[in-house]
């Protein structure tokens, strides 16, 4: 159940008996009060049912259910496998989503559980929608980095150049755990042993101090500089949008930076213009 957007307080008040309710509900709605619905409603991720569990003056009519309760919104995954290489099959690299809320609330995805609990051979409705990056036709060098499900599309690059013969594809990939959160390890080793794949791992709890994707990124400036200055190499970026993205960025940055660029930011901000630095992230 989705956690409830300030329009839908400004709804609920005209429904509300209770005086106390609706000052509360009022409250939520105005500028003022937005710090204490962050506190109520969002980070807790309160959702519409517990809202109305917690207002019990606060009844929505039949007629206005359907205003109230969102529809739900299609999920969007980034296809694993390359077309040339499987036409008849798309694979997909999916996070099961479960987790406690600061209310100690269990959360389970929607649409992840769905998913996994999915009887084999059941048809299922999807439509197919062009990402955001585009992959080169020759063999200019790639740079991806991926932590967690954002290598899924990088899964589906690097099948489709290794089917065309083409082995400078670099890939920086992150997750919590080698032993258990290392996605697609197989297939990835197999890569690299057939020298095909040059891979950069950061495994972020395996040692007492964290280690990021970012942290890698610095640590091969040499060899990533090399590849962007004298090679023209497209560097992609994909997964959690949250400071991710930012933080890869600023490693870039700083790896120009380190190789004498005055204007690192300006240089990678160019990058961008030219499709030179793509990214492709969600929250």
């Amino acid at each position: 159940m989705a956690v409830p957007r300030r329009s839908f307080f400004e709804m609920l008040y005209y429904f509300s008996s209770s005086e106390n309710e609706k000052e509360r509900l009022h409250e939520f709605t105005t500028s003022e009060g937005q710090d204490e619905l962050q506190t109520y409603c969002m980070r807790p991720r309160r959702t519409i049912v517990e809202v109305l569990d917690d207002l019990p003056c606060s009844r929505v009519p039949l007629e206005y259910i359907f205003d109230v309760f969102p529809e739900i919104a299609d999920r969007s995954f980034s296809i694993s496998s390359a077309s040339a290489v499987t036409p008849h099959r798309v694979d997909l690299t999916v996070a099961i989503v479960n987790y406690k809320t600061l209310m100690q609330k269990p959360r389970v995805g929607v649409c992840t559980k769905w998913l996994l609990n999915m009887e084999l051979g059941r048809t299922v409705g999807l439509r197919f929608a062009k990402g955001t990056m585009k992959l080169p036709a020759g063999p200019t060098p790639i740079i991806m980095v991926g932590p967690g499900t954002g290598i899924a599309a990088f899964m589906a690059f690097i099948d489709d150049r290794v089917s065309r013969n083409i082995s400078a594809n670099y890939l920086f990939f992150g997750c919590r755990n080698e032993h258990g959160d290392f996605l697609h390890q197989e297939q990835l080793q197999k890569w690299v042993s057939c020298d095909k794949l040059q891979l950069f791992c950061a495994f972020s709890r395996d040692q007492e101090n964290t280690i990021y994707v970012q942290q890698r990124v610095r640590e091969q400036g040499d060899l990533l500089w090399s590849l962007i200055s004298e090679q023209d190499a497209i560097v992609y970026v994909s997964g959690n949008a949250n400071r991710m993205p930012d933080d890869v960025r600023q490693a870039f940055t700083d790896v120009i930076a380190d190789h004498g660029v005055d204007d690192a930011a300006a240089y990678v901000q160019a990058m961008v213009k030219t499709g030179r630095y793509q990214e492709e992230c969600w929250y």
